[in-house]
């Protein structure tokens, strides 16, 4: 799937768990910050069997995995998980350090949430951001995304329970931030 210029969402396999995990280990301090699974992938092995998994979840049709490329580098990792009998969907993005300011996250996580939409008939498409992070939600907030509520200690990360904003963005709603 094409983003523009030469960036691209591409089927995340586990063939590039190598990469992967090299990309998640320039990044793991900043990772480490937000995401609960960040501390669990360590080295090839663990990014292989990450991918592999969504693979298995994508042949079932409740995940839809993706790498974010940029001129040909692997540059971060965008997913959007099913939840067939809700028709919902929930958004999970990251971009590496050396790719940021170049809206590759806000064009993977906007395809995905069209994708969502448009092929996958979806009603919901949501994203949930730890609170804090300021980043995350100027990008779903330039995307449509409305704000739904806090869920107090709604996501552990390193141990620690932190609160974390649920945004989400129905058909319709595409860019009116």
């Amino acid at each position: 799937m094409t983003l523009g210029g030469d960036a691209a969402l591409r089927l995340a396999e586990p063939r590039l768990a190598q990469p992967f995990a090299e990309l998640v280990a320039r990044n793991r301090e900043r990772l480490d910050r937000w995401e609960a699974w960040a501390g669990d992938l360590s080295g090839v092995d663990a990014a292989r069997a990450m991918l592999t998994s969504e693979l298995q979840r994508f042949a079932a049709g409740t995940t839809v995995p993706a790498f974010v490329m940029s001129h040909g580098q692997l540059a971060g990792y965008a997913s959007l998980r099913v939840e067939p009998v809700n028709r919902s969907g929930a958004l999970g993005y990251w971009i590496g350090a050396d790719f940021g300011g170049r809206g590759l996250a806000t064009a993977a996580v906007g395809a995905l949430a069209r994708f969502g939409v448009d092929e996958l008939a979806l009603v919901r498409v949501s994203a949930t951001i730890a609170v804090g992070n300021v980043r995350s939600t100027a990008l779903v907030r330039r995307l449509g995304f409305r704000l739904d509520g806090v869920l107090r200690s709604g996501q552990v990360v390193r141990g620690a329970p932190g609160d974390v904003e649920v945004w989400s963005l129905l058909p319709g709603e595409f860019g009116s931030g």
